[in-house]
């Protein structure tokens, strides 16, 4: 009696480890189709068929996708719709790409890994934003950074942020975007930002307010060693507008650099708002 407990024991045993075994060779099996369409996605595309790799790599996501399916295996399913999302991004099949992330985030929502929540809500942002959809790239993206601080993850806060400043200035927000450059401790986005609304203000005639931000953006500039020629040039411009040669002078470019104004072309410029205009020949020759 003892030994046909004993046998049954191990019969019990065996029905009981043997799906997890299989389980865990079919899952070895799925992570290897799975690196196997990563190094395709990451190979250099031929000149000839420049997305075919992106093609076969969604085959080989697809059966690991399978594969992970059956073993349960939450977290690499969400990882390989990820992918997935990538290469049909990559494909300029959006809205397919889309659809990956969103079953990918709920996979994420579910099994509580926030910080990947986090950064498949920036991928969804990122497709809104390609697709010229500004004001849903925008939610996504404050969606996934409120996430992001939650976890703490400054790295990928960072980053969240230099991409919604971007959405934002596609949709002409600059006050925003400086906002959003001054978390992320951006100076020279900060700067740009100012210098761009400093452009609209000039090209609305709205001088004072134009020359506001260019010289905030110039104080920017300054302090953290960026540099500072266009924000000048800028400056210059709507003093010569105004027709104050004096403090357009003042404010010349103190330095070249290519596709920038040399001091001589800002003194031609002065010097043709004052109609010296034989002076001004001499400098541009």
């Amino acid at each position: 009696m003892t030994r046909f407990f004993a046998c049954l024991a191990v019969i019990v045993l065996v029905v009981c480890l043997l799906p997890t075994a299989v389980w865990a060779q079919s899952e070895k099996q799925g992570i290897a189709l799975y690196n196997e369409a990563v190094a395709l996605t990451n190979a250099i595309p031929t000149i000839e068929s420049p997305l075919e790799k992106k093609k076969q790599a969604l085959v080989k996501f697809d059966e690991a996708f399978a594969i992970f399916e059956r073993t349960r295996s939450s977290k690499w399913q969400a990882t390989t719709l990820e992918w997935m999302g990538h290469c049909y991004r990559e494909l300029w099949r959006f809205q397919v790409a889309l659809a990956h992330y969103e079953k990918a985030l709920e996979i994420h929502h579910k099994i509580r890994d926030k910080e990947a929540e986090s950064q498949t809500l920036r991928y969804m942002a990122n497709i809104h934003k390609i697709s010229g959809q500004y004001q849903n790239a925008i939610e996504s993206y404050e969606k996934a950074l409120l996430i992001a601080r939650k976890t703490r993850n400054a790295k990928l806060e960072c980053t969240i942020l230099h991409e919604t400043t971007s959405a934002l200035k596609l949709l002409g927000e600059y006050e925003k975007a400086r906002y959003f450059h001054e978390q992320a401790g951006d100076k020279n986005g900060e700067a740009e930002s100012l210098d761009h609304l400093g452009e609209i203000c000039h090209s609305l005639g709205e001088y004072q307010n134009a020359l506001a931000f260019h010289k905030k953006a110039l104080a920017i500039r300054d302090k953290n060693g960026i540099a500072t020629e266009l924000t000048r040039d800028s400056i210059t411009n709507i003093y010569l507008d105004l027709g104050d040669t004096l403090k357009a002078k003042e404010i010349k470019p103190p330095r070249t650099g290519a596709g920038l104004w040399a001091p001589w072309e800002t003194d031609g410029r002065i010097y043709l708002v004052q109609s010296l205009f034989n002076d001004a020949i001499k400098l541009f020759e």
